[in-house]
C-alpha cells in the first residue's frame, strides 16, 4: 500500500519528454539522408566539428588565462561548460566508429546539440574577443550541419537548415505555436520551489529548476520532450500546462512568477488552510497546508514536507489525484483511480480517519478473525472515532478508518453489520466476507 496513494494526488513531474531511439545493434540508416549520405560522409561531417572543437577549447582556455577573471571560480564554471561539450564530442566520435551504421549515433549528436547550446548561450550574452566568437560561429556551422544530418534541432544562429526534429521528436522547427513560446513558471512537485520554462518559437526549450543550472529539451507542435519524458502541452489563463503522456501528472505554469502554483487562485475558500488526517500506513498524522493558489504542502508523520498542487477541487501528488469534497470541519480526499479517501480535519484532535465519532458501539472494540488467505487471525480493533487498527497473522499492523458502517483500508471498502457477540465486513465489490468476534 503507498502512502501517497492516499494522500492525494499530486502533480507529477514535472512535464516534458524525449523520444525513443531505434534499438542499438540493429539501427539502419533513416531520415531524410538515409539515401544520400554513407557512415564515411557523415564521419567527415563529425571529423569536421571534432577538429574545429579542439581548436576552439584552447583559444578559449587561453582567452580565459587572459582575462580579467582568470584564477577565479567564474573562469573555473565557463571553462567547465566548454569542457563538458568537448567531452560529448569525443563521446561522439567513439560511438560513432562502433557502431555499424551512422543513424545509430543519433542520441550521442543529440547529446553534443544538448552540451553545445550553453556554449552558444555563453557566447551570445557575453563578450569575446573577435577571435573567439569567429571561432564559434565556425564550429556552430559544423553543429548544425550535423544536427541537420539527423534531423534534430540545431543552435540558434546561423548554419542550420532547420531539419525534420518534427518528425523525429528532436524539436519544433519554428512550428512552436505562438501562446506556448516564451518564458513560464511553475511549482516543482518535489520541492516546492520554482521551475522555470524558456520556449522559442524554433521549439528549444530551456528549462532551470529551483535556481539551479539550466537543462535542455525541445518542443515540436505542442509535444514537449525531456530525456525519457513527454508531455502534451496545453493552453490555460495566462500560462500553459504540461500533462504527462504516461500518467496524465501535469504542471500549470503561468506568465508571471507569482502566478504559479497549480491552482491558479482557484482553490474554494472551504479547502484552505491546515488539515490533519491519518497516515493509514503508519497511524500517525499527515498535515496537508493549502493555499489559495494551489500550492500544497504535504508532512507525513512528521518527516520532511512534499509538494503537490491542487487546481479548483483536483488534489495532485506526483502520479496520484485525488478529488476533494467538504465535510463537517474538514475536506476529504478521494483517491480518482481507486475511491479510497482519507478525511481532515481543521485541527489534530479532529482526526477521526472519516470516523469523526459516529462508529455505533456494537462495533467498537477489538475483534478477531480468520484471514482466508493464510487461516492465521486477523485482529481489528476500531475506535469510536473511526480510526481502525489491522493485525494480519501477528505481522505489523496497518491502519484504516470507519465512517459509521463503512470500514476502508487502502482500495478495499466494505459494510461492517452486526452479528452475535461481534461484527462482519462485507466487501462491497464483491460480496467475500470476514466474521470478527469478540475474546
Amino acid at each position: 500500500m503507498n502512502t501517497r496513494k492516499y494522500l492525494l494526488a499530486s502533480l507529477a513531474t514535472i512535464f516534458v519528454a524525449s523520444f525513443v531511439l531505434i534499438a542499438a545493434g540493429t539501427a539502419t540508416a533513416q531520415g531524410r539522408y538515409a539515401s544520400r549520405y554513407s557512415k564515411r560522409d557523415v564521419s567527415g561531417i563529425i571529423s569536421r566539428m571534432e577538429n574545429a572543437s579542439d581548436t576552439f577549447r584552447r583559444s578559449f582556455d587561453r582567452a580565459m588565462d587572459r582575462s580579467n577573471i582568470n584564477g577565479t571560480q567564474e573562469e573555473d564554471r565557463l571553462n567547465n561548460i566548454v569542457q563538458d561539450f568537448e567531452n560529448s564530442v569525443d563521446q561522439l566520435r567513439g560511438e560513432f566508429d562502433r557502431n555499424n551504421s551512422w543513424w545509430e549515433s543519433r542520441q550521442d549528436v543529440q547529446d553534443v546539440i544538448r552540451d553545445a547550446r550553453p556554449v552558444n548561450t555563453m557566447i551570445n550574452n557575453l563578450s569575446f574577443r573577435r577571435n573567439i566568437e569567429n571561432q564559434w560561429n565556425s564550429l556552430r556551422n559544423n553543429i548544425n550541419t550535423l544536427a541537420d544530418t539527423y534531423d534534430l534541432p540545431g543552435l540558434n544562429g546561423g548554419g542550420w537548415n532547420g531539419g525534420d526534429g518534427g518528425n523525429w521528436g528532436g524539436g519544433g522547427a519554428g512550428n512552436v505555436p505562438g501562446w506556448a513560446a516564451g518564458t513560464f513558471y511553475g511549482r516543482n512537485p518535489e520541492t516546492g520551489g520554482t521551475i522555470t520554462l524558456s520556449i522559442q518559437r524554433n521549439g528549444s526549450v530551456t528549462i532551470s529548476t529551483d535556481g539551479n543550472a539550466q537543462t535542455y529539451a525541445s518542443m515540436n507542435r505542442t509535444t514537449l520532450t525531456n530525456g525519457p519524458y513527454v508531455s502534451r502541452v496545453t493552453r490555460i489563463s495566462n500560462g500553459i500546462r504540461t500533462t504527462d503522456v504516461n500518467n496524465g501528472s501535469y504542471i500549470d505554469y503561468y506568465t508571471t512568477p507569482t502566478g504559479g502554483g497549480g491552482g491558479g487562485g482557484n482553490v474554494p475558500s472551504w479547502a484552505t488552510g491546515t488539515f490533519y488526517g491519518r497516515n493509514p500506513q503508519s497511524g500517525g498524522t499527515i498535515t496537508l497546508a493549502i493555499q489559495r493558489n494551489g500550492s500544497v504542502t504535504i508532512s507525513t508523520d512528521g518527516n520532511q514536507a512534499t509538494y503537490g498542487s491542487m487546481n479548483s477541487t483536483t488534489l495532485t501528488n506526483g502520479q496520484y489525484v485525488s478529488r476533494v469534497t467538504r465535510i463537517n470541519n474538514g475536506i476529504r480526499t478521494t483517491d480518482v483511480n481507486n475511491g479510497s479517501y482519507i478525511d481532515y480535519y481543521a485541527s489534530p484532535g479532529g482526526i477521526g480517519d472519516s470516523g469523526g465519532g459516529n462508529v455505533p458501539s456494537w462495533a467498537t472494540g477489538t475483534f478477531y478473525g480468520r484471514n482466508p488467505q493464510s487461516g492465521g487471525t486477523i485482529v481489528l480493533t476500531i475506535q469510536r472515532n473511526g480510526s481502525v487498527t489491522i493485525s494480519t497473522d501477528g505481522n505489523a499492523p496497518t491502519y484504516g478508518s470507519m465512517n459509521r458502517t463503512t470500514l476502508t483500508n487502502g482500495q478495499y471498502v466494505s459494510r461492517v453489520t452486526r452479528i452475535n457477540n461481534g461484527i462482519r465486513t462485507t466487501d462491497v465489490n464483491n460480496g467475500n466476507y470476514i466474521d470478527y468476534f469478540r475474546q
